[in-house]
C-alpha cells in the first residue's frame, strides 16, 4: 500500500474513512477519505485493481475536496454501516461524485498493466 502526501504541506496524510464499492467490471473500487494534519485539507483517494483478460490494471487518483464536500462525504461514510448492500446512500453518492468529477482527478499511479 502506498503512503499518500499532502500536495501543499508535503507530509503524509491520515486516512479518515473507507468505503469499498463494486466497479462495473465486478472488481472492488476502494474509496478513501484522507486529511492533512497540518493544513486540515481533505482528499478523496480512489484506487482499484481491475482484472481484464490475462492481466490486471491498477490505478489510484486523488480528488482535492472543498471543505463542504469533505464534511458531507465524511458524515455519509460514518453512517454507511447503518445500511445493507445497495441501500447505502454513501456508496451511491460516492460513485456519482467520482463520475461527475473526473476532470478534478490527479493521477497518483497510472494504469499499469501487469500481465500474469
Amino acid at each position: 500500500m502506498l503512503n499518500y502526501y499532502c500536495p501543499k504541506c508535503k507530509i503524509e496524510i491520515k486516512k479518515i474513512n473507507r468505503i469499498i464499492n463494486i466497479h462495473l467490471t465486478g472488481d472492488e473500487k476502494i474509496i478513501n477519505l484522507y486529511q492533512c494534519a497540518k493544513c486540515k485539507k481533505y482528499y478523496l483517494i480512489i484506487s482499484m485493481e481491475a482484472t481484464i483478460g490475462p492481466g490486471t490494471n491498477y490505478f489510484a487518483f486523488r480528488i482535492d475536496l472543498k471543505n463542504n464536500e469533505a464534511q458531507k462525504i465524511k458524515a455519509m461514510m460514518e453512517e454507511c454501516s447503518q445500511y445493507d448492500g445497495d441501500d447505502c446512500p454513501a456508496h451511491k453518492f460516492l460513485d456519482e461524485f467520482d463520475n461527475n468529477n473526473k476532470h478534478r482527478r490527479v493521477i497518483l499511479e497510472d494504469e499499469i498493466e501487469r500481465w500474469t
